[in-house]
């Protein structure tokens, strides 16, 4: 029987959508469990009419890989997913090295590997549909990636790299370091904050072909909810006259690196409270909006010690 203490996720970047390198240098990526590699395919059945009422044939749909992979997110062990998330790669050129909203898809072939009883299965073609994180307190700072790919390979008893590049060894972000602004002010009355950063992956096929020929993607919808403890009416004044404001947060390791998300034009959506015997919560959604300044609508920049 396959134990979870034994399953390894490996990736690589591809240069060409769906297609693995030659020789691939995978990359160990931290993960937290999670569902492993799944394919959705529909099931087409034949509609043929009989007279002893039986189903004559069934055949299975387009391959649609699925993969989510919750996380704790550390420094530096999610830079290349963040470049899929983002459809950007870093500015090394930067200081601090930064990461913004691009336009470029990138892809990767996913590889899950069973090592105890020596089984594998790849992905490929795999892009981040939908990227986020969540912070609450006494906690681990934490996340979940979801891709949408190509293809899955049927399992194979070979790995497509036997010595792999380890993954980064920093401790997970909680929320004991760290800081949040709004409008370049600390606030410390926040009880938890969520983002999630939506493609809207959309596969195409043609006829004749059971994967999908490129993956369709929309806007970079990000959005998310934060909740405070109700103290006093600013940022209730700020959802109900409609102003728009910036977050930025740095998320502090027990060794000092950082990574900091900005987003610098935010609006509150409906604000709801939570009135409960001992406080009273605010509960408001948000969404993030492409900033003239910024250029951008996010903003990831790692600041190492």
């Amino acid at each position: 029987m396959a134990q979870g203490s034994q399953r390894q996720l490996l990736y690589v970047a591809e240069s060409t959508f769906g297609t693995t390198p030659g020789t691939p240098t995978m990359k160990v990526l931290r993960n937290t469990g999670g569902n492993g590699i799944t394919q959705s395919r529909n099931q087409l059945l034949s509609q043929e009419m009989r007279s002893d009422r039986q189903i004559a044939s069934m055949r299975l749909g387009t391959k649609r890989p699925i993969l989510d992979i919750p996380f704790e997110l550390s420094f530096a062990s999610f830079d290349d997913i963040l470049e899929s998330a983002m459809f950007s790669t870093w500015d090394t050129g930067a200081i601090p090295e930064a990461l913004e909203t691009g336009v470029t898809q990138k892809s990767f072939t996913i590889e899950e590997g069973f090592l105890d009883i020596g089984t594998y299965l790849v992905s490929r073609g795999m892009v981040v549909d939908e990227f986020s994180i969540s912070a609450r307190p006494d906690a681990m700072v934490t996340g979940n990636v979801r891709f949408a790919g190509k293809a899955v390979e049927s399992p194979s008893a070979t790995a497509l790299d036997s010595t792999p590049d380890a993954a980064p060894t920093t401790d997970p972000f909680t929320t004991y370091e760290g800081v949040i602004n709004v409008d370049g002010s600390p606030v410390g009355l926040i009880s938890s904050f969520d983002l999630s950063v939506a493609n809207g992956l959309d596969p195409k096929f043609p006829v004749f072909a059971q994967e999908a020929y490129r993956m369709g993607y929309g806007r970079s919808n990000t959005t998310g909810t934060v909740n405070v403890f109700f103290e006093d009416a600013d940022l209730l004044t700020k959802a109900i006259e409609e102003t728009e404001i910036s977050i930025s947060i740095d998320f502090t390791d027990v060794a000092g690196n950082i990574l900091r998300l900005t987003l610098p034009r935010v609006k509150f959506g409906d604000e709801t409270r939570n009135v409960q015997e001992n406080d009273i919560t605010e509960n408001l959604p948000w969404q993030a909006l492409y900033d003239e300044t910024a250029q951008t609508n996010i903003k990831w920049e790692r600041i190492p010690v």
